[in-house]
C-alpha cells in the first residue's frame, strides 16, 4: 500500500461564464443605443419607416426578436471565449486585437458579400456592420481582462 499523497488536481483556464454573460448583456446594450442613435438614417438606407416593419410584423409580437438577438449576443460572447481561451488572449488589448480580426475576419467580410449581392448601400453596411463591431471590441476587452480562476486554486499559465 502506498503512504504518498494524491496529486492535487490542476485545472487549466477555464471560460468566465459571469464575463461571458456581462459582455453579452452589454453587447445587448449597445445595440439598443446604436439603433436608437442611428435610428433614422438606418430606416432610410432600408428605404423603411417603423410602421411599414411593424406592419410586415403582421401583428406578431416583437418580444422574440429581442430575445433571440441577445441569445445570439451569448453565442458570440461564448465562441470569443472559448477561442480566447484557446490561443491564450490575455488582456484588453489581446481582446481588443483579436475582436477585431474576429469581426473583420467573419463579420464584416459575409454581411459585406451579402449587401453587394442585395444591392444594398456601403452607408447601411456600415450602419449595420459598426454596431458588431462596437459590441465585439467590448466584449473582446472585457473577455481578455476578466479571467477566471482556475478551479483547485492553483494558477495554471498557458
Amino acid at each position: 500500500m502506498s503512504s504518498a499523497a494524491p496529486a492535487p488536481s490542476v485545472q487549466g483556464p477555464r471560460i468566465n461564464v459571469v464575463a461571458v454573460i456581462a459582455s453579452a448583456l452589454l453587447f445587448y446594450a449597445i445595440q439598443a443605443m446604436w439603433f436608437s442613435v442611428f435610428k433614422d438614417p438606418w430606416l432610410a438606407g432600408l428605404g423603411k419607416s417603423i410602421p411599414q416593419i411593424m406592419n410586415e410584423l403582421s401583428g406578431r409580437p416583437t418580444w422574440p426578436l429581442y430575445v433571440g438577438a441577445l441569445i445570439c449576443n451569448l453565442i458570440i460572447a461564448f465562441v470569443m471565449a472559448w477561442i480566447f481561451l484557446q490561443v491564450g488572449v490575455r488582456g484588453v488589448v489581446q481582446g481588443l486585437c483579436w475582436a477585431a480580426m474576429l469581426w473583420f475576419g467573419f463579420v464584416a467580410t459575409v454581411m459585406a458579400t451579402n449587401y453587394s449581392f442585395e444591392l444594398r448601400s456601403l452607408k447601411l453596411l456600415a450602419l449595420d456592420a459598426g454596431c458588431p463591431l462596437v459590441g465585439m471590441l467590448v466584449t473582446g476587452a472585457i473577455l481578455g481582462a476578466w479571467r477566471a480562476k482556475p478551479r483547485g486554486g492553483m494558477v495554471v499559465s498557458r
